[in-house]
């Protein structure tokens, strides 16, 4: 009580007459040994087997809150000249294995009355438990370049933050597993790509082909169907120890992800849901955005009209495989978004699953690498190609390598239209080729074979530019050559050719 008294005395105070009485009466020997004598009570309790039981919290939140006191009591006494002297002669102790003051309690400066004061506070015991993959997700996403915008990030994250402190300081003391995951879960990835790595060079060693004797194609069809030879059986072996060792490692990783960020997202949209329904602003019609389909129906008809143009002009050559990709690889995942962007407020149980699902496995992009890499290393028993997709996982692990990767993803949309112009570029040179050059394409052109396959559509030939052309940024490879006593188709080969270098490269 005297502390708080102290520190309710001087705090904020803008006459400095309190000050000065205090810093003739008080001297920074009692102040330490005020700490010195909590300190020794509350590390005694801590010594004992009852460290985490209610009486140990409540009586460390008491001596955070005293501490708190103190630490602003001394700040206020320093403005003082003569107290300040007295603190910068007297010894710091250091006696104690942990000091609260330095440890838990932080000094800040806030204006306040035009004028800077500053003011201690008891940092909350879960600070320390914010994620490594958030701190980077932020310091990735934020634009910090002023004080302002980086105040205004910070605000906008804070929630997230501390929703996520709060669950794995949660989860952390209710279990000593789950601590030990979090406290060193850094240690573990990069022990599980280190076995991600002999598995794959086991793999490797052990591949040679499906007509070949050796080794064996896959583990699954090693050990059901017997085909391995003895000589392979002990890289068999290691490739199943190695590969379960993954796939055990990789579930427990999921599994302590999912108990993370599940909740998280669960409370955050409950919490929302519950604002917009006390909100007196929001009406219940306004729950649902119905625009959110807008898209969707224009992307459905361009892949249904696609399909049916398609099977109008290959009738002999229908592709099942394409109207499946085009159809759930494209529209379902777009379907998925569209679904996610009309509900607004999630306030059924239906859409709350729905949401909850979608944010925890779109917004959290670590948790979902981590769902796919289990998924390969499950898949990988049956067919050895997923195994190296494994690698991957390089980019969770390592700054570096994420940064490279960046420069690729922070630019998606602009390759992409780089990558439209390419597709539009090949099929303006494919369809003036097939009309002005049709027998001088070539798959082969060095062959001098008289009957070398060519092109005789427009979609052929655009295969073949884009297959053979586009890499090369020429058309070398596409065309048979041509001589100059060939007029005048030879001068039109110098121009499209030439064109087509030219664009291409800028490209």
């Amino acid at each position: 009580c005297a502390a708080l008294l102290l520190a309710g005395l001087v705090e904020g105070r803008v006459d400095m007459t309190v000050h000065r009485l205090l810093a003739e009466d008080l001297g920074p020997q009692l102040f330490d040994l005020l700490r010195h004598s909590v300190m020794r009570t509350l590390n005694k309790a801590s010594d004992s087997k009852s460290s985490m039981n209610a009486n140990y919290k409540e009586l460390k939140e008491i001596s955070l809150e005293l501490m708190s006191s103190v630490s602003t009591t001394l700040n206020e006494l320093r403005k003082i000249e003569a107290f300040a002297a007295k603190m910068d002669e007297h010894p710091k102790s250091k006696n104690d294995k942990t000091d609260l003051m330095e440890d838990e309690v932080k000094v800040i400066e806030v204006q306040w009355n035009n004028r800077i004061e500053s003011t201690s506070f008891s940092v909350p015991p879960d600070t320390a438990y914010l994620s490594v993959k958030t701190r980077e997700e932020f310091l990735k996403n934020a634009d910090l370049s002023t004080s302002e915008k980086r105040m205004k990030q910070l605000l906008t994250s804070a929630p997230v933050f501390m929703a996520e402190m709060e669950q794995i300081y949660a989860l952390s003391n209710s279990s000593k597993l789950y601590a030990f995951i979090n406290h060193n879960i850094v240690n573990i990835k990069w022990s599980m790509y280190a076995l991600v790595v002999l598995l794959n060079l086991n793999i490797v060693m052990a591949s040679y082909g499906k007509g070949s004797p050796d080794g064996y194609v896959s583990i699954s069809d090693a050990v059901l169907n017997g085909n391995v030879q003895d000589k392979y059986i002990n890289s068999l072996v290691i490739s199943i120890v190695l590969a379960v060792l993954n796939l055990c490692g990789y579930v427990v990783i999921v599994t302590f992800l999912a108990i993370t960020e599940v909740p998280i997202i669960v409370k955050e949209l409950d919490d929302y849901v519950e604002e917009c329904e006390e909100s007196v602003t929001m009406k219940e019609d306004e729950y649902r955005d119905p625009g959110a389909f807008t898209w969707w129906f224009v992307t459905l008809i361009f892949n249904v009209v696609f399909i049916i143009q398609h099977s109008a002009n290959y009738p002999d050559n229908l592709n099942p495989d394409l109207y499946s990709f085009l159809v759930f690889g494209i529209n379902m995942p777009w379907t998925m978004s569209c679904i996610r962007n009309y509900i607004v407020v999630p306030n059924t149980p239906l859409a709350r699953i729905f949401c909850v699902a979608y944010d925890v496995l779109i917004t959290k992009p670590f948790f979902r690498n981590h769902v796919l890499l289990m998924i390969c290393s499950l898949n990988g028993f049956g067919a050895s190609y997923y195994f190296p997709l494994m690698l991957m996982d390089i980019l969770n692990n390592s700054h570096v390598i994420a940064n490279i990767a960046r420069s690729v993803t922070d630019n998606i949309v602009e390759l992409g239209w780089v990558f439209y112009l390419f597709v539009i570029t090949i099929i303006i040179y494919a369809q003036f080729g097939l009309e002005f050059f049709e027998d001088w394409f070539t798959y082969d052109g060095d062959a001098d074979d008289e009957e070398a396959v060519g092109c005789h559509s427009v979609v052929s030939c655009f295969v073949l530019i884009f297959y053979h052309g586009a890499p090369a940024g020429s058309l070398d490879d596409v065309f048979d050559p041509i001589s100059n006593r060939v007029q005048p188709t030879y001068l039109k080969r110098v121009l499209f050719d030439l064109s087509f270098f030219v664009w291409v490269g800028v490209l």
